[in-house]
């Protein structure tokens, strides 16, 4: 466990190490982009000091199933869950105010020989909270859920 760190991964962090399955942090205030990209996380629960979670932050962890973001975080950066083709559960609390565009966007392939493009989402429910004023482009595109 951290504790007293106010930022983590400002650029990169802990990105691409596939070995990390599990961040235990309090205190932190501020996820910078990419810094977990590509980790084996399978949930990602964020403590109520987090305010503020960066682009890519959290893309492209094929073992993501679970997020939790409490209504204390004020600016979730673009694509900041996207690409997580097993994320099934998403808990959004009541206090955030903006899902960003491509916010759980799906892992896509491209199929190289036909040019098809396949979408994969585990995601088939969220709620929105009332707190929600602003939802970007395709935040939750062809993610599934309803």
């Amino acid at each position: 466990m951290y504790k007293g760190i106010e930022v983590i991964g400002i650029d990169h962090g802990w990105s691409y190490m596939k070995t990390i399955s599990h961040v235990f942090v309090t205190g932190v205030e501020e996820i910078g982009m990419f810094s977990h990209v590509m980790t084996a996380l399978d949930e990602v629960v964020l403590p109520a000091s987090v305010r503020v979670v960066g682009r890519y932050a959290y893309a492209n962890i094929q073992t993501l199933t679970r997020v939790v973001i409490p209504g204390t975080v004020e600016s979730l950066g673009e694509a900041c869950f996207c690409m997580n083709g097993a994320l099934a559960t998403v808990e959004l609390g009541e206090g955030l105010t903006e899902i960003p565009a491509y916010g759980f966007y799906p892992y896509a392939v491209t199929n190289t020989s036909d040019g098809t493009t396949t979408y994969t989402s585990k995601l088939t429910e969220i709620t929105i909270p009332a707190s929600v004023k602003r939802i970007g482009d395709a935040a939750f595109y062809r993610a599934g859920a309803t």
